[in-house]
């Protein structure tokens, strides 16, 4: 597999169930997932670490309707997806951390 980079993210590496992507120092895992007690399908983002922000084990699961459709989903799936979901997610923590201080 070719390694694809944009800047500070990077397609490490990627097989039919899982990408694995970083940004600078973050390693994010999307793998396809499935659940036969409710027959849905998902994605799940996984980040085992965020140091800056002192925060670990993040899952955020994300459901789709049809298999097909979460296949589209993660077919698509680049660098620049990556960035922009982690930018938010890391934006979304802070606002988070600074609500919890006041």
């Amino acid at each position: 597999m070719q390694i694809v980079k944009n800047g500070d993210t990077t397609l490490e590496s990627q097989n039919e169930f899982t990408k694995k992507f970083k940004y600078n120092e973050i390693e994010l895992y999307v793998s396809k997932a499935f659940d036969e007690e409710s027959d849905a399908h998902f994605l799940v983002n996984s980040i085992p670490k965020i140091e800056d922000l002192g925060v670990a084990n993040i899952q955020l699961p994300i459901a789709f309707e049809s298999e097909e459709e979460r296949n589209r989903v993660f077919d698509g799936l680049d660098v620049n997806e990556a960035k922009s979901f982690l930018d938010a997610l890391i934006e979304q923590i802070k606002q988070q951390k600074e609500n919890l201080e006041k």
